[in-house]
């Protein structure tokens, strides 16, 4: 009996990690997917994640690239491109394959509805993403596409904490907690759906 597969882009660390390793431990078939591999930064990740996508005969595809750029002197070209960039080549893809019976998730953030003073594109990049998945939601309502927007709070993972000591006094999500929330919508029986993880679902 073939195994079900899935796709995890940004799956060398932190959630995606994390997802993998949950997906491995219901015996499903991982193709993980790295920056190595797919730079969403490129001109020609579409051409690639296409390729990619083409061979995989994937079930689930769970996108968690991303980047952090904090302050106001970063160019935005890059936040953007993969933050938001590489989840719309992904609803391009989706668009070109609408008979395909694939449940996706993508990993945003609790920063998608409210500007944050010490990381304004990162905030914008979510929200972007967040205006992408309702259009995309409505968009495959009628097909078996199912697509999901995952949006946790601090999550305890080297991007949010590159560069600086954890602080003690701050809660934080851990990376296991988001992995099985993905795990979670990604069964059959769920539908498309925005779902905010907080502090609370720190259990």
């Amino acid at each position: 009996m073939k195994k079900p597969r899935a796709v995890i882009f940004g799956a060398k660390g932190g959630i995606g990690a994390a997802t993998r390793q949950v997906f491995l431990d219901y015996s499903w078939q991982t193709i993980p997917v790295d920056s190595g591999q797919l730079n969403f930064d490129q001109p020609d990740s579409y051409e690639k994640l296409t390729e990619l996508l083409d061979n995989a005969e994937a079930d689930v595809i769970v996108n968690s690239v991303g980047v952090f750029e904090n302050g106001y002197t970063a160019d935005h070209n890059t936040t953007m491109n993969v933050n938001f960039g590489s989840n719309w080549n992904l609803v391009r893809y989706l668009e070109a394959n609408r008979d395909s019976n694939v449940r996706v998730v993508m990993i945003g953030s609790s920063s998608y509805d409210a500007g944050r003073k010490l990381y304004p594109l990162y905030s914008a990049s979510k929200a972007a993403l967040f205006n992408l998945w309702q259009s995309a939601r409505d968009q495959f309502a009628d097909s078996s596409i199912r697509i999901h927007l995952l949006n946790p709070v601090r999550t305890l993972t080297p991007m949010a904490t590159a560069g600086k000591e954890i602080d003690p006094n701050l809660d934080y999500l851990q990376p296991e907690q988001v992995a099985r929330e993905i795990f979670r919508l990604c069964q059959p029986e769920c539908v498309s759906s925005c779902v905010n993880m907080t502090f609370e679902d720190n259990k």
